[in-house]
């Protein structure tokens, strides 16, 4: 759970506008050497979504806003869906890093925010849910 402080409406002035981001960790554990971990998030309310922006979960009472995800250093990040395998085709599938070493912990650093995501905006709790797949080539 990623929990993000409260926003006022008009800090999400547009649509697409986003506002509160926070910083958070994945780890996944120890990996062997030259081990290269590839990660895919998937947006457990609709597995089809490609875009960057997780649907709100059937229990949220907020309108028009989503969670957009990022990775650590703010470049875009595309939702996929969940794939067990490596390959060029997987969308939204990307390389972690590689391990250097024998036990070496490794994770990944994302970044979560709120984005506007409609023309009207209602207040309300907000509840996101993202799957994610790690794979070994």
């Amino acid at each position: 759970m990623v929990p993000l402080d409260p926003v006022d409406a008009s800090q999400l002035a547009a649509t697409g506008k986003t506002a509160t981001t926070t910083g958070f960790t994945i780890p996944l554990g120890t990996c062997g050497k030259n081990a290269k971990p590839y990660i895919t998030l998937t947006d457990s309310a609709n597995l089809g979504n490609r875009t960057s922006d997780l649907t709100l979960a059937p229990s949220s009472t907020a309108k028009g806003v989503g969670i957009r995800l990022t990775k650590g250093d703010g470049s875009a990040l595309q939702l996929g869906a969940q794939n067990t395998s490596v390959s060029a085709n997987n969308v939204g599938q990307f390389l972690v890093g590689t391990s250097p070493a024998d036990n070496t912990p490794m994770s990944i650093k994302l970044n979560a925010a709120y984005v506007r995501t409609a023309e009207k905006i209602e207040a309300g709790s907000v509840k996101a849910d993202a799957i994610f797949t790690v794979a070994y080539p």
